[in-house]
C-alpha cells in the first residue's frame, strides 16, 4: 500500500473517532452528578429531620456518639465526593462504565434506604443489616470504579471509612436499645385507641372493684386521694370540672418550666433525676398555698406527658399546645432509668395514669402492654417492664394518698434522692417472653411462677424509700 493510501487511512479512523473538545457538556455531566448525590442526602434528610431532635435523643447512645451537628456537613462533603467519582468514570461513556454506575446508583439506593428504616421508621434493628448491605454495595462500586479511574476509587475511600463508622455506631445504638424494641413507634402501636381509652377500661375494672388479672390487689388501708377521684353521681359535677381545670393548669406550668430547664440538664438518668426533683421542688413550693395533693398529680401528669406519652396529659386537659410539645421534644433530650429509655417511659406514664385515675388502673394499663408485645412482632412479655410500671404507679401512690404523704414525700424528692429510692435493679429480670415461653417457664398470666415474680418485685419495691409509704401486695 502507498504511503499516500495509509495517510487517508489514518485521517479518516481520525475523523470517525475523534470529535473536538465540548466543555460545556463535561461540566454539565459533573453538575448532574454532583446534584443527584445531593439529591440523595436531601432525602435523608427528610426522613432525618423528624426524629433527630426527638425520638434519636431519647435513646441510649454510646459516649462516643458524635454531636447531631458533626453528621450535616461531613455527609455534605461525603456526597461532593461521591458525584465528582462518579463523574470521572461516567464521562468514559455509558457502555464502557454502565456496570460500574449501576453498582454506583444501588449504593445510593441504599443509603437512602438506612435514612428510612434507621430515622423513618426508627428501627436501628432493621437498620443493621440494611447498613451491612449497603457497605458490600460501597466495596463493589470502589472495585469496579478502580477499573475506569484510581482517582474515582480513591474518592470514595473516605465514604466506605464512615460508613465503617456508622454501621458500628448503628450497631452499638441497637444493643444498648434492643430491650426497648424502638419504642416510640411501638407506643405508638401499643396506644393506637389512645391513653385514654385504655384508662377508661381500666378504671371501670377499679370502679366495680373487680381485681386487676395483673395480681396485684388493694391492701386494706384507708381510702386514699388517688381511691377517692371525683365520680358522676357521687360528687357535684361543677366541683368535679373545677378540680380538673385547676389540675390542668397547673399541670400546664409543670410542663413549660420543666420544657424550659431541659437545656441545662445532663443526659441518661441524671435527666430523669434532675426532672423529678424539680418538679417535686416546684410542687413543695407551690403547695404553701395550695393542695399538695393537687400539686403532686399535676406534677406527675407534666413528668408523663414530657417523659412518658404526650398524650396522658389530655385525660385532664390540653398540657401543652403543639407549638411546645414540639418545642420540648426538641429540648427534652434523653432520658434513661439504670440505662434505659423504655423504663423511664414506663415509670412516667405509669405515674401520670395513676394520679388521672387509679392504682388498679395503671396495673392493668401495664399488663394490657405487656399481653400486646406478646403478639408476634413484638418485643415479648418483661417482668422488668411490670417493675417499671408499678415503681411509677407506687410513686403516684405516695404522692397522693392524703394530704401529709404528699407533702412528705415533696420535701423527700425536693432535697434530693438517691435512684435506689425510687427504682430498684431490674436487669436480672425475665423479659422478651412469648406467650409459649411465659406459660411453660411461670404458668401463664396468674400462674405460680407469675405471682412469685411479681412478689419479688413488690419485694424490690419495699426497699424503696421513696415508695414504702404506701405499697400494694401481690396476691
Amino acid at each position: 500500500m502507498s504511503a499516500g493510501t495509509n495517510g487517508a487511512a489514518t485521517d479518516s479512523y481520525h475523523r470517525r473517532t475523534w470529535q473536538p473538545p465540548r466543555p460545556w457538556r463535561d461540566m454539565a455531566l459533573l453538575a448532574g452528578c454532583v446534584a443527584a448525590c445531593l439529591l440523595a442526602g436531601v432525602v435523608g434528610a427528610v426522613f432525618t429531620a423528624g426524629s433527630v431532635d426527638g425520638w434519636y435523643g431519647t435513646i441510649a447512645k454510646p459516649a462516643w456518639t458524635p454531636p447531631n451537628w458533626v453528621f450535616g456537613p461531613v455527609w455534605t462533603v461525603l456526597y461532593l465526593m461521591m458525584g465528582v467519582a462518579a463523574w470521572l468514570v461516567a464521562r468514559r461513556g455509558w457502555r464502557a462504565s454502565r456496570t460500574a454506575l449501576a453498582w454506583f446508583v444501588l449504593q445510593l439506593l441504599l443509603n437512602i434506604g438506612w435514612y428510612l428504616v434507621f430515622f423513618g421508621l426508627r428501627s436501628p434493628g432493621w437498620a443493621l443489616p440494611e447498613i451491612g448491605i449497603l457497605w458490600i454495595a460501597i466495596v463493589a462500586t470502589i472495585l469496579a470504579f478502580a477499573r475506569h479511574s484510581r482517582p474515582a476509587a480513591a474518592l470514595l475511600i473516605p465514604y466506605l471509612g464512615w460508613s465503617t463508622f456508622a454501621a458500628a455506631l448503628n450497631g452499638a445504638i441497637w444493643l444498648a436499645n434492643r430491650h426497648a424494641a424502638d419504642r416510640p413507634l411501638e407506643v405508638d402501636r401499643v396506644v393506637r385507641v389512645s391513653v385514654t381509652s385504655f384508662v377508661r377500661e381500666s378504671a371501670a375494672i377499679a370502679e366495680n372493684n373487680t381485681t386487676s388479672s395483673c395480681g396485684f390487689d388493694q391492701p386494706d388501708r384507708e381510702p386514699s386521694a388517688v381511691d377517692e377521684q371525683p365520680v358522676a353521681g357521687q360528687q357535684d359535677r361543677a366541683q368535679q370540672a373545677a378540680e380538673k381545670r385547676a389540675v390542668a393548669e397547673a399541670a400546664r406550668y409543670y410542663y413549660r418550666t420543666l420544657a424550659a430547664l431541659a437545656p441545662q440538664l445532663p443526659n441518661g438518668e441524671r435527666r430523669f433525676a434532675a426532672f423529678v426533683q424539680a418538679a417535686f421542688r416546684l410542687a413543695h413550693e407551690r403547695s404553701t398555698h395550695d393542695d399538695a395533693i393537687r400539686q403532686n398529680r399535676a406534677a406527675l401528669i407534666a413528668l408523663g406527658a414530657l417523659m412518658g406519652d404526650r398524650r396522658v396529659g389530655g385525660l385532664v386537659g390540653q398540657v401543652a399546645t403543639e407549638a411546645q410539645r414540639k418545642a420540648a421534644e426538641r429540648t427534652a433530650g434523653q432520658v434513661t432509668l439504670r440505662g434505659r429509655p423504655d423504663w423511664a417511659w414506663h415509670f412516667c406514664l405509669s405515674a401520670a395514669i395513676t394520679a388521672t385515675s387509679s392504682e388498679a388502673a395503671s396495673n392493668q394499663l401495664g399488663l394490657m402492654k405487656e399481653r400486646m408485645d406478646m403478639r408476634s412482632g413484638g418485643s415479648g412479655f418483661s417482668f422488668a417492664d411490670l417493675l417499671a410500671d408499678r415503681a411509677g404507679t407506687r410513686l403516684a401512690v405516695a404522692a397522693t394518698r392524703d394530704e401529709a404523704a404528699a407533702r412528705s414525700i415533696q420535701e423527700r424528692l425536693a432535697r434530693g434522692f438517691t435512684l435506689d429510692d425510687i427504682f430498684p435493679a431490674a436487669a436480672d429480670l425475665p423479659e422478651g417472653l412469648s406467650e409459649a415461653d411465659l406459660k411453660s417457664r411461670y404458668g401463664g398470666i396468674g400462674g405460680p411462677g407469675y405471682k412469685e415474680l411479681l412478689v419479688e418485685i413488690e419485694r424490690r419495691l419495699d426497699g424503696c424509700a421513696a415508695l414504702n409509704q404506701a405499697s400494694t401486695r401481690p396476691r
